[in-house]
């Protein structure tokens, strides 16, 4: 929705910074694609995001729209102090059927310092806290970097004490301030995404990546592994 953002977070890969830039969509311009998009069979689920959508003047007049149009509603803002619990209540008014907040660290230590922004990670459990406390289904984002990867089985672990729904893996994308980032080797990806397939087998995680289409096919092959096991126990 805007190129606008206060938080400074690493990966970023709009470079991000507080102030819109010229040429964003006006609310009519906003309004009228929402209308088009309407009219698409089957109807698509709009997850405004950013930046951060809650930097946008109009967010509320696009989300009331959207639900007038019987557009399915999801929404990812920024961790900063413009995601209030009021600002959840209305979400939640509004019909969102879920929020998605950032945790790329399990600590303050380790998230605020990839967020750029002391506080984030706080303000992210309490806002999860608050989500779940009210109804509003919630998932986490992580962005897996090489310094963010030790990090996951205890983002895990917490994810499911907040009661998440859903959890979203992002491996790097390296443009913008992610170019500065050190990926993943090619064997780290494969065994960080072994390892989600376990997890969800264990934790009933709802799991999802981005820039990583092969997660479909470690899924496929632990599958077989799992039904080759059980044969063989069979067997023997």
């Amino acid at each position: 929705m805007t190129h606008a953002c206060d938080l400074a977070c690493k990966h970023c890969r709009s470079s991000a910074e507080p102030d819109p830039l010229p040429g964003e969509l006006s609310t009519e311009d906003g309004l009228r694609l929402l209308e088009e998009l309407a009219t698409y069979r089957p109807k698509p689920i709009l997850l405004p995001t950013g930046g951060d959508p809650l930097k946008r003047h109009d967010l509320w007049d696009v989300l009331e729209k959207a639900r007038e149009l019987g557009i399915k509603l999801g929404i990812t803002p920024a961790v900063t102090p413009l995601l209030t619990h009021e600002v959840i209540d209305r979400f939640k008014e509004l019909e969102v059927h879920m929020m998605a907040v950032s945790l790329d660290g399990a600590s303050p230590e380790t998230h605020d310092t990839f967020r750029g922004v002391p506080g984030t990670f706080e303000l992210a459990v309490d806002a999860l806290r608050y989500a779940r406390s009210i109804g509003l289904p919630t998932q986490i984002n992580t962005t897996v970097t090489k310094t963010t990867r030790p990090e996951l089985p205890k983002i895990t672990d917490l994810g499911r004490d907040l009661g998440i729904a859903a959890w979203e893996v992002f491996f790097l994308v390296p443009v913008g301030r992610g170019a500065l980032l050190e990926q993943l080797s090619p064997e780290a990806h494969e065994e960080v995404l072994i390892w989600l397939y376990r997890v969800s087998k264990t934790h009933k995680l709802h799991i999802r990546t981005t820039e990583a289409p092969h997660f479909r096919r470690v899924v496929i092959q632990q599958r077989a592994k799992s039904r080759e096991v059980d044969h063989a126990l069979v067997q023997n």
